[in-house]
């Protein structure tokens, strides 16, 4: 039997119990699904993988975590000289080339690597 002057969490009887245990299944309940997005969201924000586009001659890169670009030249590569004759070109993007970021965000790439001849 239920008395009203008793806090609800001291209330005794099998209805009361009843509501006691749908209480703590609601509560474990959320704390379970407060773990899974805890879990997810920790798992996002490792950095998966993504191909690597070229670009140029002898350049490719890739755009990670939205707006960090890495870009990855072979320095053992050569494709000749310039055209001053000056310098051994290793690679290139050829002129100033648009690229395009994650969320919407474009930028412009100009990028030449050489050295001199020994």
């Amino acid at each position: 039997m239920d008395y009203p002057h008793r806090p609800y969490h001291l209330a005794s009887g099998v209805a009361a119990m009843r509501r006691q245990v749908v209480y703590l299944l609601g509560v474990f309940i959320v704390l379970c699904l407060m773990i899974q997005c805890v879990a997810n969201a920790a798992f996002q924000l490792e950095e998966i993988p993504m191909a690597k586009k070229e670009i140029g001659t002898n350049i490719k890169y890739e755009v990670v975590k939205g707006n960090k670009l890495v870009i990855e030249i072979d320095l053992n590569q050569e494709f000749g000289l310039s055209k001053s004759e000056k310098t051994v070109r290793i690679a290139s993007t050829e002129g100033n080339k648009k690229m395009a970021g994650e969320k919407d965000m474009s930028f412009t790439l100009g990028l030449n690597c050489y050295k001199y001849p020994e």
